[in-house]
């Protein structure tokens, strides 16, 4: 019986030291829309029975959403001159909240963006820790971080 083929090493130092370059500079892009999108399965980013959020949830969820600090003005109900439109059909929602497989799904959704957000952080925290260029890494990190910013900034 023949032994499995060893996969080249060169290959694998090489997809591993790119893994871990890639992943030092979109960490902080991951950490961000898992936890924007977290607030977001919630609704925490819009205005809901009369009570706005806190401003900076929702521009968060506007860059989220629509890659802009910049929050678009809410729509009027109505148009002056405008036809009324014919009354929606009812909500699937009853008005005590979510069936309860929707509200399950939502949670099990939170609980995989707060997945992402504690991998994320574990996984810089060990090649922080552990990695022998360790300034290079941070700066690859810095990267990811300052890059992104600068453009929600400037759009």
């Amino acid at each position: 019986m023949q032994s499995p083929k060893r996969p080249n090493v060169l290959l694998l130092a090489s997809l591993r030291r790119f893994h871990v370059y890639l992943s030092m500079f979109v960490a902080p892009s991951v950490i961000f829309f898992a936890a924007t999108g977290g607030l977001q399965i919630f609704g925490l980013h819009e205005a809901s029975n009369g009570i706005e959020p806190p401003a900076v949830l929702a521009k968060l969820g506007q860059l989220h959403k629509n890659q802009t600090l910049v929050l678009r003005p809410k729509r009027p109900n109505s148009t002056p001159g405008a036809k009324p439109k014919a009354e929606a059909a009812p909500h699937a929602e009853t008005p005590t909240g979510p069936p309860p497989a929707r509200l399950a799904l939502k949670l099990v959704w939170a609980g995989a963006a707060l997945g992402m957000i504690f991998s994320s952080g574990l996984g810089i925290a060990m090649v922080v820790v552990h990695h022998p260029r360790r300034k290079l890494m941070l700066g690859v990190l810095a990267l990811g971080t300052l890059l992104p910013l600068v453009l929600a900034l400037l759009a």
